[in-house]
């Protein structure tokens, strides 16, 4: 019994060296010209003024059309489900950037026992590239367009107005999972409780099969993938992917 426990402690300063090392790799492929304040900054500003705009445009909206609200923001947490099982963790064509940016590198950077950034040049990691604002506002456009001409013109502003705001909070809340827990953001209620699931996907045994909802975890629950067991025990049953796709981004 002795002879296991002075063996766990020199495998996980192994492994814990061996993250270190990885994340100093990706840290140095940070472009130096990154500022996460100003990134952070414009693109929050882009979406906002997004947002504006969209209600500046409303008129005369009607009781029944609010209504497009929770389903616009349902709607959303189903795409960022679908996005986040499908092309972030598995490579499909023509999103193998996806793949990419999100399994072999965000996943490489935060595992589920180093989920904070070192410092803020760190979030570069954290954050969608900086184009994701204009496809996010783009997207949004496109299914919001049949509503807007086809049924009612709110209609298709308030659904483009949620799907901007969910992309503010999906950023907002996936930045509070990965700064330090006992800063100011990682204190929040909400964060506290979210931050747990997310750090349970973080494991990689438990990535491509559980919480894939960044935000909240409606369709997880709807789809049977909400979960947040205990790390070392999932391990120890064998759960998650099988050694080889495990291990297929930490080379």
């Amino acid at each position: 019994m002795l002879t296991n426990r002075t063996e766990v402690a020199p495998l996980g300063r192994a492994r814990a060296d061996s993250i270190e090392r990885q994340r100093d790799e990706l840290a140095a492929a940070i472009p130096r010209h990154y500022q996460p304040a100003l990134y952070f900054g414009a693109s929050n500003l882009v979406a906002v003024l997004a947002i504006v705009v969209a209600f500046t445009q409303l008129n005369d909206v009607h009781a029944w059309e609010w209504l497009i609200v929770p389903f616009a923001f349902l709607v959303a947490n189903w795409v960022e489900y679908r996005v986040h099982r499908g092309p972030m963790h598995h490579q499909r064509r023509p999103w193998q950037i996806l793949f990419e940016r999100h399994t072999c590198q965000h996943h490489v950077y935060f595992d589920d026992g180093h989920m904070s950034a070192r410092n803020a040049r760190e979030y570069y990691w954290v954050f969608f590239p900086w184009w994701a604002v204009g496809l996010v506002v783009v997207t949004a456009a496109v299914f919001a367009l049949p509503l807007w001409l086809f049924v009612a013109r709110n209609l298709g502003l308030l659904f483009f107005a949620v799907g901007i705001s969910y992309y503010l909070t999906y950023e907002w809340l996936h930045l509070s999972y990965h700064v330090p827990a006992q800063s100011v953001i990682g204190r929040l209620p909400m964060a506290g409780v979210l931050r747990r699931l997310h750090t349970a996907h973080h494991d990689t045994a438990l990535m491509t099969t559980q919480n894939f909802n960044i935000t909240f975890p409606i369709f997880d629950w709807l789809s049977g993938t909400l979960g947040n067991r205990d790390t070392q025990q999932a391990r120890a049953h064998g759960d998650g992917p099988g050694k080889k796709e495990r291990g297929q981004f930490r080379s």
